[in-house]
């Protein structure tokens, strides 16, 4: 029992030395001191803090000219041309090295604030001068490998200003509308790593028809696909479907998600792991092979996702006309979806959106997180420009 107090004092002692730092800088008279205590301890890595902050503006500046350089000279050996030590460590392990990384970095942070609360000022410098070392090679890692290529324009998807008109969207409401007739039932469910060979095929000739082999090269290898499996519902705290990790190479899905929804998001970060930067090309390429690709379950997942990104086009009673008139299931599928992400506007994925929405147009996307359903406006582009069929399904 008195060991227990003990420890109760220490920690109140040290939380009211914590404290008082920061009470003395912002309110006593003796601001001077405060000063001197945050020199002191920030001193040892000022270095460290400016190389990061140099590197960080550097890189979101960067020209379409250095880009093509790091594109055309550093890539390449850097990554062994798509196959790299990571890539390794990744294929050879089905948890998530993000999701560990992660983990340690929560492990850091608490460390940290656990030596402040001890006073031990020296170990505490160390850790955060090498996490910062560490953030600055990372950063490097990121952008030398793949976040150049925000810079660079690939000729996917181009419509220019084009905007679809009010008719044009209900022309494609009631496509999507007669699609799902060739459905009688909801596909059977699959394990996501079946589609992953014939879809990156499927992409791979969908992206030199588009000339994009001209601009960069197309690697061959074959991502393993992940998801956060110690704590699953991590995803769904940051409000992420999927998400690509150009470091450990790494295809992330939702694995909490309704499966039926996935194949699309499966599709959209595969693309992200050719080398595509743009929220709006992946979804292009995700539509593209999605339609070509001949299975049920592919494309009655890119129906739904389609639906998803057109409700926005679409007034509420426009909205509960085209639920009523689609399959039960398929209604069923669309309630199962917007209940799982009930609650996705939590402060937490809130502020995880403004982060990402200002990190892509600091990265040339002007439209920001927008720019997911611009991919609506392209499908209809395509039938105003080629005659196509909006929505072909091959097969």
């Amino acid at each position: 029992m008195l060991n227990k107090i003990n420890k109760f004092k220490n920690l109140n002692y040290g939380i009211r030395s914590l404290m008082g730092v920061f009470l003395k800088f912002f309110f006593s008279f003796s601001y001077k001191r405060g000063l001197k205590v945050l020199y002191r301890f920030f001193r040892p890595i000022f270095i460290p803090i400016a190389i990061l902050i140099i590197s960080l503006l550097f890189y979101i500046n960067l020209t379409p000219a250095i880009a093509k350089f790091i594109g055309t000279y550093l890539k390449p050996i850097l990554t062994w041309e798509g196959i790299n030590f990571f890539l390794f460590l990744s294929q050879t392990t089905a948890i998530s090295l993000l999701e560990l990384s992660s983990y340690l970095l929560v492990i850091l942070i608490v460390l940290f604030f656990y030596l402040i609360l001890r006073r031990k000022y020296a170990k505490a410098q160390i850790l955060l001068k090498a996490s910062i070392i560490f953030l600055t090679i990372y950063l490097h890692w990121f952008y030398l490998t793949w976040g150049y290529a925000y810079q660079l324009s690939y000729p996917i998807g181009n419509i220019g200003n084009f905007k679809p008109s009010a008719r044009e969207i209900k022309t494609l409401k009631n496509d999507i509308s007669m699609s799902l007739g060739q459905f009688s039932s909801r596909p059977t469910d699959v394990s996501l790593e079946v589609f992953v060979p014939d879809m990156l095929q499927i992409m791979d000739d969908f992206l030199i028809s588009s000339e994009y082999s001209n601009n960069r090269q197309i690697t061959n290898y074959y991502p393993r696909i992940k998801t956060f499996s110690i704590i699953p519902y991590m995803m769904k705290l940051f409000g992420a479907a999927g998400f690509y990790n150009p470091l450990f190479a790494e295809v992330h899905v939702n694995g909490e998600m309704p499966s039926v929804f996935k194949i699309f998001t499966l599709v959209h970060e595969l693309s992200h792991a050719r080398g595509i930067t743009s929220e709006y090309q992946a979804n292009v390429i995700a539509y593209e092979v999605s339609r070509q690709y001949d299975d049920d379950l592919a494309q009655y997942s890119l129906l739904l996702n389609l639906s998803l990104h057109l409700f926005p086009y679409l007034n509420r009673k426009e909205r509960k006309e085209f639920l009523n008139l689609a399959p039960p299931f398929f209604k069923e599928d669309i309630l199962d979806y917007y209940a799982y992400w009930r609650d996705v506007f939590n402060p937490i994925a809130r502020f995880n959106r403004w982060v990402y929405d200002m990190y892509l147009k600091r990265n040339g996307i002007e439209d920001g997180v927008q720019s997911y359903g611009r991919f609506i406006s392209y499908i209809i582009y395509q039938q105003q420009n080629t005659g196509r069929p909006n929505l072909k399904m091959v097969k």
